[in-house]
Formats: C-alpha cells, structure tokens, sequence
C-alpha cells in the first residue's frame, strides 16, 4: 500500500530524529551457533563467510558490531566467488573510514598468509602401495542446486525470446553466480542484465550497474555504473537508491554531494533497504541541521516514476 503525504512526513521525521525502530532482518546465521559459523568459514566455505560477515555486520549471535570484521569475511567471500558478499562489503565500505577499511584489507591478507602457512605446512599423507588402498564405499549422488537443469535454463530462454525482461534477468543471475548449470560468465551476465535493463526492468539496471562499478563483465566505468543506479532509483528500486547515494557520498561517477548522498540513501531505507538503514545514523551526524533539512526538502520534492509501497517505519 503506498504511504500518503502525512505518513511519508511522519516516517521521515522519525528517520531524522534517529528514534523509528526497525524491524529485525531475519538471517540464516540466526539459525547456527557461532562456533560452528566460525569453523565452517575457516574451512573457506563461502556461503559460512558470507553468513558471518552478516553478524558482524549486524552484530548478530552475541557479537559486538565489527564493520571491519565483517568486510574482511564478506571481501573473503567474495573472493571465492560469493558475489552477493562482494556487494556487501561494497556497501559496507560506504560506513566505513577509511582506515577501517584499510584494517579490513590487512586482516584479509593475513588471513590469507596463515591460510597458505597451514598448506605449506600440513604433513605429507603418507604413500602405501596400490594394492592397500581402499576404494571409498559407493555412496547414492544426489542431485545439487547447481547442476544443469536444462529445461528450466531453456524455459527461461524461450521466454527471453519473446521479450520477457525478468526471463532475461534470471539468465544473467545464472551466469553471474554459476547457477543452472551455468559456468560463471562475468560478460555474458553483463549482456543479459543489458538486454533486460534497456527493457526498463529495474533490478537489471541495478545489476547493470554493479557491473560497471566493479568491472564484472564489462570496462569498468562509475560514470556509466551511476547511469544505470538512477535508472532503477527512479523506479523506487530500494538497492539501487542506496547504490546511488553511495556514489554522492563518495563522489564517485558524479560530483560528492553527501546531502544528495542523505537524499537517496534516506528514501532506499523508506523502501526497506537494510543496508540504507546502517548507513543513516553515521550520515546523519556528519551533516548540520541545515543539511538535514536539505535533505529532507529534496526527499519531499522527489518525484519517482514508480511509486514504491513503503515499508512502515514504526
């Protein structure tokens, strides 16, 4: 249900008063015990890193809130080919000072050096002869989430064929992140989400732009990547406002504006977007009551071309 006028002013002032309380962002690492997240991600399991990533992040499980923590699990995650943590710490970085950040590197890499001492390491398995190996007993395979499954990847296509943009989304994803039996296709991602973006689909201009931003697929290029972001902001697509406000507030593709930065990050968290809503409380204290106001005009004059259905902020 769209918000009216008066209640959109009521949300927003509360935002601005810092005093609206959020609903909680249920999690799978909700469901797990620390240590067994903990071990899981120092067997490089990257969905285990990408998950606790989260709770540093979030300050979940009984942790204290790590930004730098939890960019070094997402950066490691995405590293193994996690792209959904790859974002995140993307977005994360956006919270974050800059020395923070450049803590985050150097856990990572040295998380890595004791990861390749413990290879260098390891005692060698020691050889017996052909005959005293024993083969391991057959087990049942079953089948995985990644397997080809060809006649989903072909109904997808036939539909992409007849124009049907979320078809040619859904493609992209599968060769963005290797699902469907697809191997991973950094460019042939980028070209579908081109496809469906120039169809108007919001959430392929938002993907579209990520690519941009992170060289997926395509020249990387913030100029093009924030082209892209307001094109699925203005479609009150909550990720890419959040994206785009993330640009303004490091000028990154467009001139640094942190009261346009408050603008689009303060309408992404009016659309749900969690991320948006970590970010408000440090922007806002970096910002005078002048801004603030600012702020809050432009959010009011704003007019997108797709009237989101705003989540409730109290």
């Amino acid at each position: 249900m769209n918000r009216t006028g008066w209640i959109l002013g009521i949300a927003l002032a509360w935002t601005l008063m810092g005093t609206a309380p959020l609903p909680a962002q249920p999690m799978v690492a909700d469901q797990q015990t620390l240590p067994d997240l903990r071990a899981k991600a120092l067997k490089n399991e990257a969905k285990a890193m990408n998950e606790l990533g989260e709770v540093f992040a979030l300050g979940k499980l009984g942790v204290t809130k790590d930004y730098t923590e939890a960019y070094k699990w997402w950066t490691l995650a995405g590293d193994k080919g996690h792209t959904g943590a790859r974002g995140s710490a993307t977005d994360l970085a956006v919270l974050m000072t800059p020395q923070q950040i450049a803590d985050g590197d150097k856990r990572v890499k040295e998380y890595k050096l004791q990861q390749a001492m413990i290879v260098a390491t390891a005692p060698p398995v020691p050889l017996t002869s052909s005959a005293s190996i024993t083969p391991p007993p057959a087990v049942e395979r079953k089948a995985q989430p990644n397997e080809p499954d060809t006649e989903i990847v072909a109904g997808l296509r036939t539909k992409a064929g007849q124009g049907d943009a979320q078809s040619m989304y859904e493609i992209g994803r599968a060769f963005l992140d290797g699902t469907y039996g697809k191997n991973k296709d950094a460019a042939e991602a980028a070209a579908w989400f081109q496809r469906a973006a120039d169809q108007g689909h919001a959430r392929a201009q938002c993907a579209l732009g990520r690519c941009y931003a992170e060289g997926q697929g395509v020249e990387a290029s913030y100029s093009e990547a924030t082209r892209w972001y307001r094109k699925a902001a203005d479609q009150s697509f909550p990720k890419a406002q959040f994206n785009l406000g993330a640009c303004y507030a490091k000028g990154q593709g467009v001139g640094k504006d942190r009261v346009e930065a408050y603008k689009w990050i303060l309408l992404a968290s009016m659309n749900g977007d969690p991320m948006a809503k970590e970010a408000l409380p440090q922007l806002q204290q970096g910002l005078s009551p002048q801004q603030l106001m600012d702020g809050q005009r432009r959010v009011q004059a704003y007019k997108p071309r797709v009237q989101p259905e705003r989540r409730s902020l109290f």
